[in-house]
C-alpha cells in the first residue's frame, strides 16, 4: 500500500491534506494507473462529501509557502504517527 495523492505532491497547499488528498492506494492504482484520478475523485466525494474533490482541485492551485519550522513540525507529527502505528501493529 502507498500514500496516493489526488492532487500531485508538487502542490504544497494540498500535499499533506489528510481530508481527501492523501489516501491509501495500492501500487497498481497509484503508480501504474496514474492514481485512477476519476475513481479517486468519486471515492473522495463519497467519504468527505459531495464537492470535496473539486475543492481540492481548486486549493491545489493556490500558492502556499511552508517555512522550515512548519516542515519540522510536520516531520515530527508524522514520525510520531508512524511510531504509534508500529507499536499498535507490533512492528519494530
Amino acid at each position: 500500500m502507498q500514500n496516493g495523492h489526488f492532487q500531485s505532491r508538487k502542490h504544497l497547499a494540498t500535499r499533506f491534506s489528510e481530508d481527501g488528498n492523501c489516501e491509501v492506494q495500492c501500487v497498481k492504482c497509484n503508480v501504474y494507473a496514474w492514481g485512477e484520478q476519476y475513481r479517486f475523485a468519486l471515492a473522495i466525494d463519497a467519504k468527505y462529501g459531495e464537492g470535496r474533490a473539486q475543492e481540492l482541485q481548486y486549493l491545489a492551485r493556490t500558492t502556499l509557502k511552508i517555512s522550515r519550522i512548519e516542515y519540522e513540525e510536520k516531520i515530527s507529527y508524522y514520525k510520531s504517527l508512524v511510531d504509534k502505528l508500529k507499536k499498535e501493529k507490533g512492528i519494530e
